[in-house]
């Protein structure tokens, strides 16, 4: 059986000393204003990969993810461009596998790195919980 493996970027805190320093400096000069969204001040890159297998859904536990995992690597990235997502990708991942990833546009090439590249666009946040929910319950955790 051939397990899905999902790859989802997700921004978090960075929490040393440099960053924060930095951080102040470019507050002071932007009048006390973060960047918002993807590439802000406050948050560093992560590559999360999650290996799963499909499974049939749970009538008793509907609330369940229909996928199980298997295992789980994340990987604190310098940015996000193509090349440095390839590079991750290419050491953690079996070209024989399949990936299933948001729709950022760093992932384009990985469908010439991996068997199968699926991008989804998730408007809603309980429909991102549903295609991807290992990933959303390791940032969870």
């Amino acid at each position: 059986m051939n397990s899905s493996l999902q790859v989802f970027r997700k921004k978090v805190v960075i929490p040393n000393k440099e960053d924060r320093e930095r951080i102040a400096v470019e507050l002071a000069e932007n009048d006390g204003k973060y960047k918002r969204g993807k590439g802000s001040q406050k948050q560093a890159a992560l590559l999360v990969m999650v290996e799963s297998k499909e499974v049939e859904a749970s009538e008793k536990y509907k609330h369940k993810p229909n996928k199980t995992v298997g295992y789980i690597k994340m990987k604190l990235l310098d940015n996000l461009t193509k090349q440095t997502t390839n590079e991750h990708v290419d050491q953690s991942i079996d070209r024989k596998s399949s990936a299933t990833t948001d729709d950022a546009n760093n992932y384009n090439d990985l469908k010439e790195n991996l068997a199968d590249h699926n991008a989804v666009v998730c408007k809603a946040k309980k429909e991102a919980s549903k295609i991807l929910p290992w990933v959303h319950i390791a940032f969870s955790k």
